[in-house]
């Protein structure tokens, strides 16, 4: 099991959930469920990933964050921690990848700025939206012809 360097702000967090978790095993007693993972439903079922993703979504909007996703993060400390001079073979090994060059198509240097916005010159006010959180827009044109969809005004056929 890899090891991970944590702030003692979180590895207090981390054992006052374990007190907790031991305190809700004692009294689910015999229904309690052992999946040996830290963060669980009360009497200790895995979390349904789409429940974590919601109260993720949940979360930042409250904080009025931009949307993210999980995944994300994950390849963002990767960043971080290549930026700040980690080894990419220590990177892989802490995210568990296999192979190093899985990891290093997913490790990028922070891009510069040049003004206000990103390189793409958009506002870091108004980030683009992460394209699993964008609204289904119907297809058209090329695309869509080729995918049986027929022109406006053209009836298929």
């Amino acid at each position: 099991m890899p090891t991970i360097a944590l702030d003692s702000d979180t590895v207090q967090a981390l054992r006052q959930h374990r007190a907790q978790q031991d305190k809700d095993r004692k009294e689910w007693e015999n229904a309690w469920v052992e999946t040996g993972r830290v963060f669980t439903k009360e009497n200790g079922e895995m979390l349904h990933p789409a429940n974590v993703t919601r109260r993720f979504i949940e979360l930042y909007e409250e904080i009025d964050l931009p949307p993210v996703r999980l995944h994300d993060l994950r390849n963002g400390a990767a960043t971080l921690a290549h930026a700040a001079g980690a080894d990419l073979k220590d990177i892989q090994e802490m995210l568990g990848h296999s192979s190093i060059t899985h990891h290093g198509r997913q490790v990028h240097e922070p891009a510069p700025r040049s003004g206000p916005g990103d390189r793409r010159g958009r506002s870091p006010a108004r980030p683009a939206r992460p394209r699993h959180l964008r609204k289904h827009r119907p297809r058209s044109g090329a695309r869509a012809r080729r995918r049986g969809a027929s022109r406006p005004g053209v009836r298929a056929g």
